[in-house]
C-alpha cells in the first residue's frame, strides 16, 4: 500500500466519523421541532415573553448549522484533495 493510498484511507475514515457525527446532530431536530411546536401553541395574547420560542429557534438554527458544517467537512475529507493529503502525510522538512 502506497503512502497516498494510506492517506486516502485515513482521510475517508475521519470523513466517516464526521458523517456519523452530523447524523447524530440531525437526530435532535425532530425533538427540537416538537418543542417549538409546543411553545408556539402555548402562546397567549397576554404573554409577551417569547423566551421559549426564541430559545427553540436558536437551538434549531445552531443544530442545523452544526450538522451542515460537519457534512461539509466530511465531504471535503472524503474527496481527499491536495490540502487534505498534505495535512495527513507525515513528511518532515528533511524528507522533502
Amino acid at each position: 500500500m502506497s503512502k497516498k493510498d494510506l492517506v486516502v484511507v485515513v482521510s475517508r475514515g475521519v470523513a466517516l466519523y464526521f458523517f456519523a457525527w452530523a447524523l447524530d446532530n440531525i437526530t435532535y431536530l425532530p425533538g427540537q421541532l416538537r418543542a417549538l411546536s409546543h411553545h408556539l401553541r402555548q402562546q397567549s395574547v397576554l404573554a409577551v415573553d417569547h423566551y421559549w420560542r426564541n430559545g427553540d429557534l436558536w437551538s434549531i438554527a445552531f443544530t442545523f448549522t452544526r450538522a451542515t458544517i460537519l457534512l461539509a467537512v466530511a465531504i471535503w475529507l472524503y474527496r481527499c484533495g491536495p490540502r487534505v493529503e498534505e495535512f495527513f502525510s507525515l513528511e518532515t522538512e528533511s524528507q522533502q
